[in-house]
């Protein structure tokens, strides 16, 4: 982690592969740019890329290194074209050969060889696409497909959904208890910073963003410093999980018990907190965020808890006018409800032990239901 005009920069902590190294030392010998700021680009610190170039002998001030940088003669033109028809990265071709990128990247537009973007470079040929589904389905993780395949998780994520197959969670957040889950959940609503939720529950960060995107979580922008007025306080809302189903308030968790797991069957119905169900909406600053509904009813209706006293406060009126606008374009139907809160149902759930939260949760909800019930 480091500071940079007054923000906090978090740093994904995970190693570079070799092809990673050599594109970061020739980004360094061929740029006038920084060890730090590269290891921002890749996600590390300047540690390793600097380890890498003492460990070559390139330990020379950026200046020699430019000067010794060479003019490639016509006839290495055809190595190095046959050399990115291999590879597809021309980011080591210039280190291997000591010039910048840009120049290797003339070269094969001179050779009339088209240079892939990003996204060409995830292309899979049907015959690699059959393989990589049943590598994955005999249980084989998607870090060592992407790997054999010079692709990304979210490249074999791609093939996976497109022939219809769930991606299954990462098998750290298996390991989580439901009273981890919810202590992540609050200790980042209460402003704790992502870096010190994952050295407790030793996940990597980006598997920490994912689990509390899942879980309808709205994430601080990255370096966004959180406000410590709104860190010192804490959630106002109960959540835990009842009967398996994670609910936000105690709203949630009445039309829970009292309607869905009463009129429908489990899989008629889901929590809208899911990446498929998010709604894009606009706040009062213009600024496009997303937006999670409670509930989907058979793919039909979209479900909203919500008191009365808050239907027209914050980002609710851009919420439900973009949650009707989104209903009306997808055949739904959208239903905005004031549920009412049955404290006698909550009490004889939590007694029965249907109610699972953290201490902290609990002994909160049992002084509201002291409170109420007389």
């Amino acid at each position: 982690m480091g500071r940079k005009g007054g923000k906090e920069i978090i740093m994904a902590k995970f190693k570079l592969t070799k092809g990673q190294l050599e594109e970061a030392v020739s980004i360094y010998l061929c740029n006038n740019i920084s060890a730090h700021n590269i290891g921002l680009m890749f996600g590390v610190s300047e540690r390793p890329i600097l380890k890498e170039i003492n460990d070559l002998g390139l330990n020379k001030s950026r200046s020699e290194a430019q000067e010794k940088l060479r003019r490639i003669s016509i006839s290495e033109y055809k190595n190095i074209v046959e050399e990115y028809e291999l590879t597809k990265n021309y980011m080591p071709i210039a280190a291997k050969y000591n010039v910048n990128h840009h120049t290797i990247a003339k070269i094969l537009k001179k050779c009339g060889v088209k240079i892939l973007s990003t996204t060409e470079k995830r292309l899979i040929n049907t015959e690699d696409e059959k393989k990589i589904i049943e590598r994955y389905l005999s249980g084989e993780s998607t870090t060592s497909i992407c790997k054999d395949y010079n692709t990304t998780h979210g490249g074999i994520g791609y093939y996976l959904k497109i022939n219809g197959i769930e991606i299954k969670r990462r098998s750290c957040l298996n390991n989580l208890s439901q009273e981890d889950e919810l202590n992540i959940i609050n200790l980042y609503n209460e402003g704790i910073l992502i870096q010190d939720i994952t050295k407790k529950y030793k996940l990597h960060a980006r598997i920490l963003r994912s689990f509390l995107k899942e879980k309808g979580i709205k994430l601080r922008e990255l370096g966004e410093p959180y406000v410590l007025e709104n860190a010192k306080k804490k959630t106002r809302g109960i959540s835990g999980y009842y009967k398996g189903h994670y609910f936000r308030s105690m709203a949630e968790l009445c039309f829970i018990g009292q309607v869905l797991m009463v009129k429908y069957k489990d899989n008629e119905w889901r929590s809208g907190e899911n990446k498929e169900d998010r709604i894009r909406y606009a706040d009062d600053n213009g600024k496009n965020r997303w937006y999670y509904p409670d509930f989907i009813i058979k793919d039909k209706i979209i479900v909203e808890c919500k008191p009365k006293n808050l239907f027209f406060l914050g980002d609710s009126p851009a919420k439900i006018k973009a949650s009707k606008k989104y209903a009306k374009e997808n055949k739904m139907k959208y239903i905005l409800i004031d549920q009412r809160i049955d404290y006698q149902f909550i009490k004889r759930e939590l007694e029965s032990g249907n109610i699972q939260s953290t201490e902290e949760q609990l002994n909160r909800l049992n002084n509201q239901l002291a409170k109420k019930i007389k």
